[in-house]
């Protein structure tokens, strides 16, 4: 499989993992720094064998669109979310 497209299967999980994290902090540019920083932590780990600035900040860039992607698209809103933080 291509290196995008772990990138950005590993992107679509990360919402519920970042909410996790997120959980006591109430200021959202907080919560977005800290989700931009477990994206960029895993852009590292994915590029452990060739690491540059371009490369870890390009795998960094796609896991963030993509865990952005489906968390507002589907994870802000939805039944398992509001389950899993009562």
């Amino acid at each position: 499989m291509e290196q995008q497209a772990i990138e950005a299967i590993i992107g679509a999980f990360l919402p519920i993992i970042i909410d996790f994290l997120n959980r006591r902090v109430d200021d959202s540019r907080i919560k977005y720094i800290i989700s931009l920083i477990v994206c960029l932590i895993i852009g590292v780990f994915i590029n452990i064998n060739d690491i540059t600035i371009s490369n870890f900040l390009a795998s960094g860039a796609l896991i963030f669109a993509s865990a952005q992607t489906v968390y507002h698209t589907y994870w802000e809103k939805s039944d398992i979310r509001k389950t899993i933080n009562q």
